[in-house]
């Protein structure tokens, strides 16, 4: 039996690390022999592999409401991975994807659709057999939500392939470019609180005194 794969994280017009680790974990299972079934939302953005589902939905929340009303309808109790934190709650064989609790833990983060989604996230992961997270701290925070230990897995995540090491003389370049000089520190985000990267340049002046 094929694997059905939530792929409405795979829509996104502008990747996230949420959309690129689902991409990357998706095509790792493929390349593992699981036979897969990719399905997305009808949409202007393609994505190779994967099968269009349903009729073609408008509005902010369309993606939301194909993977929630739409999707659990049509897979009609087949397993399903959801690789972008939210699975479809009526979903009965469901496996999700979670790479953190910053929505549902900081709250004031977030826009009220935000925390809408950090509402649906939790009860999603309650209601699904596997929750897959990156790290042991996510693993206890989603316990202290509710969700069953030994329905979490922890999964540690890795270096996309495509990142590889550049030229010394092009990093040369960069650098005086932009006026930086050793030591440094390079943190590729956005800027979020969530991010942290307050901590990060702690830890990166802390190890650079020593």
């Amino acid at each position: 039996m094929r694997l059905i794969v939530n792929g409405r994280v795979l829509t996104e017009a502008r990747p996230t690390g949420t959309s690129r680790v689902a991409t990357l974990l998706t095509h790792a299972i493929a390349h593992h022999g699981l036979d897969l079934d990719v399905v997305v939302p009808r949409g202007p953005v393609h994505v190779p592999g994967a099968r269009p589902l349903g009729p073609a939905l408008q509005g902010r929340f369309s993606s939301h409401v194909w993977e929630q009303i739409l999707l659990p309808a049509a897979i009609r109790g087949r397993a399903i991975l959801s690789p972008g934190n939210l699975a479809p709650v009526a979903a009965r064989r469901s496996a999700v994807v979670i790479q953190d609790l910053s929505i549902i833990r900081h709250p004031e983060w977030s826009s009220a659709g935000g925390r809408a989604f950090g509402r649906l996230m939790a009860v999603s992961a309650k209601r699904a057999r596997l929750v897959i997270v990156p790290s042991n701290e996510v693993a206890a925070h989603m316990v202290a939500l509710g969700v069953s230990r030994g329905a979490i897995e922890v999964v540690h995540l890795t270096a996309d392939p495509a990142v590889v090491a550049v030229e010394a003389a092009m990093v040369r370049r960069v650098l005086s470019r932009l006026d930086v000089q050793p030591p440094y520190v390079l943190c590729i985000g956005w800027q979020s609180p969530r991010k942290n990267a307050q901590l990060l340049v702690k830890a990166h002046r802390l190890a650079a005194s020593r």
